[in-house]
């Protein structure tokens, strides 16, 4: 029991002054919160109170609300009421004597913010079937009418008077076109730096010349003298931005998910193989094993072909690419003939190994049992597949295979399955165990690096370094494990040029890297979910387009987050 001073009341509240008010408020809420039990209680008490009331009238008094027109509109976009919605909303507001802005002036004020930015039209492309693979269909696509001046515009509301500085962001083969390249695949295809593909196998003892807007100028002058991309280190024009190359964040949902799918797609050969050995470990008689000894060799040759052959079509596209860009690019002058040259000379080493392959019998990868062993550990974690981009996986999934506990049972299926089919050949089961090992120790590294270079904060020394440890491990693991394999330019990128963008500014890849730009499909996707009302899907794809806009304007977003 306790005892509260309670002042007696000698003007009612209605007429006292509105110091007096505040006074008796501050009374009411202490002895409200001792009643409650706490803060947080007196909260639920006073939610109570109010739904006790009589009516709103009752606590709004005589004098109506209003809610001006702006907070209309930021009401409208947050919470993605179509127009008939909102026009709902205002008449049951209006009920219970709340006024609201006009219609009128929240379009007025919404094309204020838009600025007759966006259009929109449909389109015939190209879209996924899962039914006939690929096929034509008309989409509604939504496109802003001036980019320069949508920055330009924001950058005006964002300045205060303080140093700016704009960084840019995107999936590689778009950055290294923005910068004049000819593209992720070509003899010089870092964006960062210099460095050949030969040299990302096997990296020269000094370090490379960084790449910087200077660098990229001279490399296209001498392009302009010799014409050959892979001389002017495949610099064939000027970049589109004026940002600095080490402004350029890298792209991390890139990195991660093309080094999980080489590493995962690495695993399934390891296990293709090992379910060819299965098969010779469980044929019945030595003619069967003689042929499944063969059909093994035969398979190896084939792999191997078909990495050449692989190694072939990408040279040569890059190569007509690098053609069409020349011709573009310099009409007047006709492109180097070296360059169709040694296009020739790839169609007819791909023709060549095509007629090699042809000649071996097509064997399955994916149907042996560990690898179906595999598919069913992911099926167990709720992981799948895409069926098309080369059936790869998307972030969360791959975030979700990197887990430790979750890489530990992947691995694991492999010979669990090698001991339920040959429990007697214990060689077969070891080599099994030591695939499993190799490849758990491999995507445990990779998925320190993963989650270091992915967080959405700022990063201090300590982190910074630990983060260059585990690079350094994975990369040293990597090299002396799988010496015949390839290191693509994405893993190159987490050797060489990850860390230096956490020395320059402590902002993790998760933070402004593409992953950001990509956070944006959720946002339209969450907007479109909300809207109703809209029967014809250009309209509602506008609207959503909009209703991004208007949230994430410097004005607004703020209140939202």
């Amino acid at each position: 029991m306790r005892a509260f001073k309670i002042p007696s009341s000698i003007v009612p509240s209605t007429t006292c002054s509105s110091s007096t008010l505040r006074k008796r408020t501050s009374i009411i809420h202490h002895v409200r919160q001792e009643v409650s039990g706490g803060r947080e209680a007196a909260d639920t008490q006073q939610q109570h109170e109010v739904s006790q009331s009589a009516s709103i009238t009752g606590i709004l008094g005589p004098q109506p609300l209003h809610i001006p027109s702006r907070d209309i509109m930021e009401l409208k976009s947050f919470f993605s009421l179509s127009w008939r919605k909102l026009r709902r909303l205002k008449s049951w507001l209006k009920e219970r004597r709340i006024s609201t802005g006009n219609e009128r002036e929240v379009r007025r004020l919404q094309d204020d913010v838009v600025k007759n930015n966006i259009t929109g039209e449909l389109l015939p492309l190209q879209q996924g079937s899962s039914e006939t693979g690929m096929e034509i269909k008309e989409t509604p696509v939504v496109t802003v009418s001036s980019l320069s001046a949508l920055v330009k515009d924001l950058l005006e509301e964002y300045d205060r008077g303080k140093t700016m500085k704009v960084f840019a962001f995107g999936d590689y083969e778009y950055l290294t076109r923005m910068y004049g390249l000819t593209g992720p695949n070509g003899r010089h295809c870092c964006l960062y730096c210099e460095m050949t593909k030969k040299e990302m196998a096997d990296p020269p003892m000094a370090v490379p010349r960084q790449r910087s807007l200077q660098t990229l100028k001279e490399s296209l002058n001498h392009f302009k003298t010799c014409g050959i991309p892979k001389e002017s280190n495949n610099v064939i024009r000027s970049p589109f931005f004026d940002i600095p190359i080490n402004r350029v964040c890298p792209p991390g949902l890139h990195i991660s998910l093309g080094v999980f799918l080489k590493h995962f797609n690495s695993l399934c050969q390891a296990c293709h193989t090992l379910d060819l050995e299965i098969g010779q470990s469980l044929a019945k008689s030595p003619t069967d094993q003689l042929e499944a000894k063969e059909a093994f060799k035969q398979q190896l040759k084939k792999l191997s072909l078909q990495s050449r052959l692989k190694l072939a079509e990408e040279e040569l596209h890059d190569l007509m690419d690098q053609h069409m860009m020349v011709g573009l690019l310099y009409p007047e002058a006709e492109p180097p003939t070296l360059i169709l040259e040694m296009a020739e000379e790839k169609k007819r080493e791909k023709v060549t190994l095509e007629k090699e392959i042809g000649k071996i019998p097509e064997m399955t990868v994916h149907s042996g049992p560990t690898n179906v062993g595999l598919e069913e550990a992911l099926q167990q974690l709720r992981v799948s597949r895409q069926a098309y981009h080369g059936r790869s996986f998307v972030g969360n999934h791959v975030h979700k295979c990197l887990q430790p506990e979750n890489t530990d049972l992947i691995t694991a299926a492999i010979s669990k399955k090698v001991q339920s089919l040959c429990p007697n050949d214990r060689d077969l089961i070891q080599k099994a165990e030591d695939i499993a090992s190799k490849y758990n120790t491999l995507l445990k590294l990779f998925g320190a690096c993963h989650r270091g270079i992915n967080t959405g904060t700022f990063l201090d020394d300590s982190v910074i370094d630990k983060l260059d440890k585990d690079i350094k491990e994975y990369m040293l693991f990597y090299r002396q494990n799988f010496p015949t394999e390839s290191v693509t330019p994405k893993q190159h990128l987490l050797q060489y040029h990850v860390i230096p963008w956490f020395r320059d500014w402590r902002a993790s890849l998760g933070m402004m890297g593409e992953q950001g730009g990509e956070s944006v499909h959720c946002q339209l996707n969450n907007i479109s979910r909300d809207l109703r009302g809209y029967n014809d899907d250009l309209k509602l794809n506008i609207q959503c387009v909009k209703n991004q806009w208007i949230l994430s304007s410097p004005s607004n977003y703020n209140k939202f987050s």
